[in-house]
C-alpha cells in the first residue's frame, strides 16, 4: 500500500495512525532512510516524484481534493492497475471544480450534522465581530482571490486591529489564526504581543526545527499565526479556536480551515473577521457533493441572508431560530458592520443594497469561471463577464 500526503504534518500523522494498527510503514521524505522492504509506504508527494516508485496495489490519497495537480497525476499514472482511494472532507478542487477526471465513484459516508450527533465532531460557535466589505474585490484566479488582492486586503487595519481584543473576549485555548500573507501574519502576531499575549508564527517556507517549535507552542495551548499551513487535515483535538483573517471564495478552503477546531472534546469557536461564513454558510451545514460539477447538489444550508449575527454576543446562527443559541438574546433582523473600529447597526435598506451588490458580483464570478473553463484567459474572462453584467443592468 502507498499512502500519499503533501504536508510534513499530514505525513507524520498518517504514519502514527498506521502504527497504532500494528503496521510499520516506511517513510519517503527528506532525511529519512528508505525502507523498500516495508509493505506500507507513507510518501511525501514532493519526495516521491523524484524517486523510484515503490510497488503498490492500493494507493491512498490523503486530502484528495488536491489530486488533480500534475505531480499527483504523474504518480497515479505509475499505478494503472492499483485501486486508488481518495480521502477528503471537501471532494472538489480549490477552484470549485469536481474530481470526476480522477475518480469514478464518490462515497459520502456521513453528513456533518450526523457526525456532530454521534460525537465525532463538535459544532463550533461562530462569531463575526468585525465583518468588512469585500465587494470591491474580484476573484480572478482558480476561483479565489489572487495573492495580490489578499495583500491589498491585509493593509486594511480592520483586518488586524481588533483580532486580539475579540480573542480576549471570545477566544480560548490553542488557537490558529489564518492570515493572508507573511506580512499580515507577522502584524497579527505583533498585535497579540502588544496586548501581552504570546503568539507564534508559521509559514510553509520555515525549516523543520522552526516548524516543530511553532507547533509545539500551539500544542501547549498557544496562539499560532499561520500562512497557508495547517489549513488541511491537521489534527489537534485540543485546538479550541480558529480565527479567520483570510478572505476566501473557496468553499473547500473555508470548510478545511473551520474544521480544524471541530475535533472533540470541544468547545470550539470560530472568530470570522472577514465574513467567510456569510459567503459559505455555517461549517456544520450538510452539503451534497458531486464528482462532475463545481456545485454541491441537493440540500444545503444557504449562506448570506439565511444567517443572522447576534447583536449581543456576535454569534452567527440560522435565521429561522427565534433567539441566539449562544447567549439567548432575541433575534433582531439587522446585521452589524465595523467602521473605524466600532460596531454599527446596518439598516434594512442598507442590508438589501448589500445583498443586491453581492448577488451581482457572484453572478459575474460564476460567468467568469465558466469562460475560464472554456479556455479563456482569466483577465479576459473577468472583463467580458463584467461587461456582460453592465449590459444586463
Amino acid at each position: 500500500m502507498l499512502w500519499l500526503a503533501h504536508r510534513r504534518e499530514l505525513l507524520l500523522q498518517a504514519a502514527s495512525q498506521l502504527r497504532s494498527y500494528d503496521l510499520d510503514p516506511g517513510l519517503i521524505r527528506p532525511g529519512v532512510p528508505a525502507r523498500p522492504d516495508a509493505q506500507v509506504q507513507v510518501a511525501s508527494v514532493a519526495s516521491l516524484i523524484r524517486r523510484e516508485p515503490p510497488p503498490a496495489d492500493l494507493v491512498v490519497v490523503d486530502e484528495c481534493h488536491l489530486s488533480a495537480a500534475r505531480t499527483y497525476q504523474r504518480i497515479l499514472a505509475w499505478y494503472p492497475a492499483a485501486v486508488v482511494l481518495g480521502l477528503t472532507a471537501t471532494p472538489c478542487r480549490l477552484d470549485g471544480r469536481g474530481l470526476g477526471e480522477t475518480y469514478e465513484e464518490l462515497v459520502q459516508v456521513a453528513q456533518p450534522q450526523q457526525l456532530v450527533a454521534q460525537g465525532h465532531l463538535v459544532r463550533p460557535n461562530v462569531l463575526a465581530p468585525a465583518t468588512v466589505s469585500l465587494s470591491d474585490c474580484m476573484v480572478i484566479r482558480r476561483g479565489d482571490y489572487t495573492p495580490g488582492e489578499l495583500a491589498r486586503m491585509a493593509e486594511r487595519k480592520e483586518l488586524v486591529g481588533d483580532v486580539p481584543e475579540h480573542w480576549l473576549e471570545h477566544g480560548h485555548g490553542p488557537t490558529v489564526v489564518y492570515a493572508t500573507n507573511r506580512q499580515h501574519a507577522r502584524a497579527i502576531q505583533a498585535a497579540f504581543c502588544t496586548h501581552g499575549i504570546p503568539a507564534g508564527y508559521l509559514d510553509g517556507q520555515m525549516g523543520e526545527n522552526a516548524r516543530a517549535a511553532a507547533l509545539k507552542g500551539l500544542e501547549q495551548g498557544g496562539i499560532l499565526c499561520s500562512v497557508d499551513v495547517l489549513s488541511e487535515g491537521y489534527d489537534l483535538p485540543q485546538l479550541a479556536t480558529v480565527v479567520l483573517c483570510r478572505p476566501t471564495q473557496s468553499l473547500t478552503l473555508y470548510i478545511q480551515q473551520t474544521g480544524r477546531c471541530m475535533r472533540p472534546p470541544g468547545p470550539a469557536t470560530v472568530l470570522d473577521h472577514v465574513g467567510n461564513v456569510f459567503r459559505h454558510g455555517l461549517p456544520c451545514a450538510d452539503r451534497y457533493w458531486s464528482l462532475t460539477s463545481a456545485q454541491t447538489k441537493g440540500r444545503r444550508e444557504p449562506a448570506g441572508l439565511s444567517l443572522s449575527r447576534c447583536l449581543e454576543c456576535y454569534a452567527v446562527y440560522a435565521v429561522g431560530l427565534p433567539a441566539c443559541p449562544s447567549c439567548g438574546a432575541q433575534r433582531i433582523t439587522q446585521l452589524v458592520q465595523q467602521k473605524d473600529g466600532r460596531l454599527l447597526e446596518v439598516s434594512e435598506e442598507e442590508l438589501t443594497q448589500q445583498a443586491v451588490i453581492e448577488a451581482q458580483r457572484m453572478s459575474v464570478n460564476k460567468r467568469a469561471r465558466q469562460l475560464i473553463i472554456m479556455g479563456w484567459r482569466p483577465g479576459d474572462a473577468w472583463r467580458v463577464a463584467r461587461d456582460e453584467r453592465k449590459q444586463e443592468v
